[in-house]
């Protein structure tokens, strides 16, 4: 019994335990005799006036003088203070223990302290006001209030604070140094009435929103005077004057609470037409860098920028300044030095316009890595007149996977409503590179881009170039959206600086899916596809034809005899000196010079090249001797029709390092006569004969020799679909790598030759 006893009297004191708990409340008690007001938090007694209900703000306190906020207040969490003491307490001359409360949950504390006439001063450093998106009229009437100490004020999430200080006549200054506006919408009012009030103080994060309703902001301010001396005038009442003074140049009523500094900063703005809601997601319309002071210049849709670290922008701002359409560089920034442009512009994707790069200072940069990376639309746009680089050494990446924006009515032809290919050339005529030492991936994965000119560049110090001009996938080749075709180089471009050359200027390898370069050409013709067994920088020099393979180009080409060809009905005559006009010069698929429309075809890069499947015989005449090509591959490639190929006595091939699919796809072939070839230089035979289904036989010389790595190097298909081919000694071909190139040795040693 007894047990059952003390189980009821414990459920009964949790249950009044909780009873209590319930009735926990914040409440005032007044005490009439001297006229104070005292405010608590717990269980409210019978004459108690409960702060939360209706009665709080119709009590009549007209006698009251003094409100008190008692310790007990701490453990109340009001979420509002609207009109807390506004109306009823018109004689309060002291509010104490302001600091008992607790304001972190209050998000309105509008007309808080509104009309109490007779407060001459208040302390309110113990607000946190993080939460607080409404002060509207707090303080609106006070008319005695002479000083309010706000301390730490955090505004960042107000957006209202119209009529704020509205009607305080015997204030004289305003410290609102911490201050934050970006997010405010309303400022009507905020300080109209103010008729004594002659300095307000403010900080950096005071920038004004330039879409705020300030009506009315300064009226009878008479006063008031700027940190520069600016007057009140009554032209200028509303938030237009709302920033720090910048004197005649840029008027404003505001002073700066502490030393100006000059800073790097960019100012943001929206078009007419940039819908509202979408403005967070998609950015400025435009953005203007800028050096100056940013407390008077700038406003809400201005920051701060970074200029110590990899980007500008921060974290809290990055959509805007990434995914803004236009960005403008303003003369001021000339008076900044800048210490490195590293990263300046990555990953400004959306960024179709970019203009005064000769504004900034970059006398002093020597790293500008990455500087337009992933700039996916702002390659046609680019000026770099007047933009120095001469200290410059450091230029990886510099506009690696950047690409050129196409207007829609371009992207298709009109007539057929077709996409249409796209070509554009980077100009980079202007940059000096004159100190430069690394130039890793500077052009990695260009796209939309046919043209590079870089002629000017001096390369003589440059020790790194691995991937420096690496395509793109090959999805945006398929598509014809990434095709660097031509690439200008000058006097002073070099290689000889190099250290580490095994990555690759063009990649690791020049053709296939792991880099490379998919459509470049050189001035003479040559096509990346003929040099399988050659290094990147073997190759990264003005074309020399195939005597001297290269892939880039010179805007003033030096007359020198190459291997060119002269169609004449069914017959390829092939000849070497300098070429005529209606000639087919040999360095890729006998690029077409000059012939006649009807006789050439034009491959997925736009390049003319000869019809091979028109020809049925090739003559090779005795000038040819005088060549000394280093690679021949893809001679013959796609000559389907070929019947007959007379003169191959006179190729020399000592210096030869290629013949991958020297007569790939000559269908037609029966026999070859390779007797005069020399191999032993060889080190590419890759599809050499590949899909030769008619060939019966090929003889070659003494000096046919084939060496390890030519075996070892992609030759699995030397005589892949040859399946008619006969050794000498009988030894029929089944397929096989460059192992059985070799005269046919019977079963002991089986050839194919």
């Amino acid at each position: 019994m007894s047990k059952h006893l003390r189980f009821i009297g414990a459920c009964l004191c949790l249950l009044f335990s909780m009873t209590m708990q319930a009735e926990m409340q914040p409440y005032a008690l007044i005490n009439e005799k001297d006229s104070v007001c005292e405010l608590y938090y717990g269980e409210a007694p019978e004459n108690a006036l409960i702060v939360t209900t209706s009665a709080w703000s119709e009590e009549d306190q007209s006698k009251t003088t003094k409100v008190v906020f008692n310790k007990s207040f701490k453990s109340y969490r009001p979420k509002s203070l609207l009109r807390f003491f506004s109306g009823h307490f018109p004689l309060v001359r002291d509010i104490e223990g302001l600091e008992n409360l607790v304001t972190d949950s209050v998000v309105s504390m509008s007309n808080m302290f509104a009309d109490c006439e007779n407060i001459e001063s208040l302390d309110l450093r113990s607000f946190n006001t993080s939460s607080v998106k409404n002060v509207g009229a707090m303080f609106h009437g006070c008319k005695s209030l002479k000083h309010i100490e706000l301390g730490d004020f955090n505004t960042s999430a107000v957006t209202s604070m119209g009529s704020m200080f509205a009607k305080c006549t015997s204030l004289e200054e305003l410290d609102l140094s911490s201050f934050d506006v970006r997010n405010v919408t309303s400022m009507g009012d905020m300080f109209n009435g103010d008729k004594n009030l002659k300095r307000i103080l403010v900080g950096s994060k005071w920038l004004v929103n330039p879409e705020v309703n300030g009506r009315k902001m300064f009226r009878l301010c008479k006063k008031l005077v700027g940190g520069e001396g600016t007057a009140f005038d009554t032209l200028y009442i509303d938030h237009a004057y709302a920033h720090v003074d910048g004197g005649a140049e840029n008027p404003g009523y505001l002073t700066f609470n502490g030393e100006l500094k000059k800073v790097p900063y960019a100012v943001g703005t929206y078009s007419k037409n940039t819908h509202r809601m979408n403005k967070v997601l998609l950015g400025f319309d435009t953005l203007e860098i800028k050096y100056g002071y940013l407390p008077v210049s700038g406003n809400a849709n201005s920051f701060e920028l970074n200029c110590d670290g990899k980007t500008w922008w921060r974290n809290d701002v990055d959509s805007f300044f990434v995914y803004s359409r236009v960005i403008r560089i303003d003369p001021s920034m000339k008076e900044y030095p800048l210490k490195t442009t590293a990263y300046l512009f990555a990953y400004c994707s959306s960024v179709r316009y970019l203009s005064g790069l000769n504004n900034l200072n970059t006398d002093s940069v020597t790293d500008m890595t990455g500087m337009f990376y992933q700039c996916d639309a702002l390659g046609k746009y680019l000026d770099f007149k007047g933009f120095n680089t001469r200290n410059v050494t450091k230029m990886d990446s510099m506009f690696a996977n950047m690409g050129v924006c196409i207007p829609e009515d371009e992207m298709k032809d009109a007539s057929n409503g077709e996409r249409k290919k796209y070509r554009y050339t980077l100009d980079l005529r202007e940059l000096d590179t004159r100190n430069v030492t690394s130039m890793e991936k500077m052009f990695y994965q260009l796209y939309w881009v046919d043209t590079l000119d870089i002629s000017s560049f001096d390369t003589r110090k440059v020790t790194n170039m691995s991937n420096m001009f690496r395509d793109g996938p090959n999805n945006y080749i398929a598509s014809g959206e990434s095709f660097l075709k031509t690439i200008y180089v000058g006097d002073n471009w070099s290689t000889a600086s190099l250290i580490n050359t095994e990555a690759g200027i063009f990649g690791k390898e020049l053709n296939g899916g792991n880099g490379g370069v998919s459509a470049l050409f050189g001035g003479a013709g040559t096509y990346k596809d003929v040099l399988y067994d050659f290094y990147g920088y073997e190759v990264a020099h003005v074309d020399g034809g195939v005597e001297n393979p290269g892939l880039f180009t010179s805007h003033n080409p030096k007359t020198f005899p190459v291997l060119y060809g002269v169609k004449n009905g069914s017959v390829f005559r092939i000849s070497y000196g300098i070429a005529p006009k209606s000639a087919y010069t040999c360095g890729s698929s006998w690029a077409w010079m000059c012939g006649p429309e009807d006789e050439h075809d034009i491959d997925l890069y736009g390049n003319y090249i000869l019809n091979p499947q028109k020809i049925y015989t090739v003559e090779i005449d005795s000038t040819v001797k005088k060549c000394s090509p280093k690679t021949l591959a893809m001679l013959f490639d796609d000559f389907k029709k070929l019947l007959k190929i007379t003169g191959l006595e006179y190729l020399r091939t000592d210096s030869v390092r290629s013949l991958c699919q020297m007569f790939g796809y000559c269908n037609d072939l029966t026999s070859i006569d390779l007797r005069n070839f020399d191999t032993r230089q060889v080190t590419g035979v890759q599809g050499m004969f590949y899909d030769c289904e008619s060939l019966k036989s090929i003889y070659v010389g003494g000096n046919w020799i084939m060496t390890d790595k030519a075996i070892q190097n992609y030759s699995i298909d030397m005589f892949y679909g040859c399946s008619k081919l006969v050794g000498g000694a009988g030894t029929k071909c089944k397929g096989g790598n460059a192992t059985y190139a070799h005269i046919d040795g019977g079963p002991s040693n089986p050839g194919y030759l």
